[in-house]
């Protein structure tokens, strides 16, 4: 699990930035040696909620992405 999260403590995976409305937000401004201490300062509990926070999110904006594409793409018909 913890392994799973050093990648999440750079960057978000969906969008390869720092959403500030992510809960690691302020963790990633931190130094690497800042942000793996903190890693191994959380319990378990607290991994696994944020790992099943980072799918969550991740299909949620993929699925709007999804959408957005979609639509596009029926308007673009539509107008021909």
């Amino acid at each position: 699990m913890r392994i799973q999260m050093v990648g999440l403590l750079s960057a978000c995976p969906f969008s390869q930035d720092n959403p500030s409305e992510c809960p690691l937000h302020t963790v990633r401004e931190l130094s690497y040696q800042q942000r793996i201490e903190w890693l191994n300062t959380l319990p378990d509990e607290a991994i696994e909620y944020l790992l099943e926070h980072h799918r969550s999110c991740l299909l949620h904006k993929e699925s709007e992405q999804t959408y957005y594409h979609d639509t596009a793409d029926a308007l673009c018909a539509n107008s021909v």
